[in-house]
Parts: structure tokens; C-alpha cells; sequence
């Protein structure tokens, strides 16, 4: 009996500082994430112009370095089948 009293005491007690540390850790650091997430979007918001007429146009953002669009094809010259890279059987 006395072995059953210290396995729910150990179960209750882990409960209890899973809990807590939630309530004290976790959630001030969500809730900081949360504002930090939130100051940086409003702070996009405003470097961002928007268009000065309603039917302006922005102009286009370049796009980020390109690869090669034959990078990963089967008719790549760079693409050659496992027994190939590994030697002829």
C-alpha cells in the first residue's frame, strides 16, 4: 500500500511542477515571442510604401538567386544513376 501511496505522490508532484513551469516559464516566453512576432510585422508594415494611387502599381521585388532548373532532372548531365557514381558491376 505504502508502495502505491509513493507512486501516485511521484505522479501528482511531476504533475504539479509540469504545470508550474508552464505557467511561470512557458507562457511569459510565448507571450514575449508573440509581441516580438507582432512589432515586427507592424514594423514591415510601415517600411513597406504602399501604391500612391488607387491604381498605381508597385513595382515588381527581384526574386532571390536562381538555380538551375536541371539541377535535380534525370536528363541533367549532373545526374547519373547510383551504379554509375558507385562503379560498374
Amino acid at each position: 500500500m505504502i508502495e502505491h501511496k509513493n507512486t501516485i505522490l511521484a505522479i501528482v508532484l511531476s504533475l504539479i511542477v509540469v504545470v508550474g513551469w508552464q505557467f511561470f516559464v512557458g507562457y511569459p516566453q510565448m507571450e514575449k515571442q508573440r509581441r516580438e512576432a507582432q512589432l515586427k510585422q507592424q514594423e514591415q508594415a510601415h517600411l513597406q510604401p504602399g501604391p500612391t494611387q488607387p491604381g498605381a502599381v508597385s513595382p515588381a521585388t527581384p526574386a532571390g538567386p536562381r538555380r538551375s532548373s536541371s539541377a535535380g532532372c534525370p536528363w541533367s548531365p549532373r545526374w547519373r544513376p547510383r551504379a554509375a557514381r558507385r562503379g560498374r558491376r
